[in-house]
């Protein structure tokens, strides 16, 4: 496996907690993963956690409640839950185009605006 930033060889430097083999540049001294063994999006939790993080979130589960279900840290939640949200905008901007709205109706969400 060769450096992405010195383009050198380096040794085989134990797993990463997804069990990705990460390597270390000993010219460079830079630890790096193979990316054929990343995920495709870049997310650190497995699809079954994170489906389950999304799936207690939708239910109405608080941010602390989610994150003492599943184990997940909070930072991680609230990356997903912006994550997930700026696929769906991006969804949004690409399917619906060159439709007018009048009304929006959103039943059972509650929200704070301070003014």
């Amino acid at each position: 496996m060769f450096c992405p930033k010195c383009q050198k060889s380096g040794r085989r430097c134990g797993q990463n907690r997804n069990g990705s083999q990460r390597y270390h540049c000993s010219s460079c001294r830079v630890s790096f993963t193979d990316e054929s063994t990343r995920q495709a999006d870049g997310r650190c939790l497995e699809q079954d956690k994170t489906i389950l993080v999304l799936r207690l979130l939708l239910e109405g589960n608080g941010v602390r409640a989610t994150e003492r279900l599943t184990g997940v840290e909070k930072k991680t939640i609230l990356r997903l839950v912006r994550s997930v949200g700026e696929q769906c905008d991006k969804f949004m901007r690409t399917a619906i185009v060159a439709v007018e709205c009048e009304s929006v109706q959103c039943d059972e969400v509650w929200s704070f605006v301070l003014c």
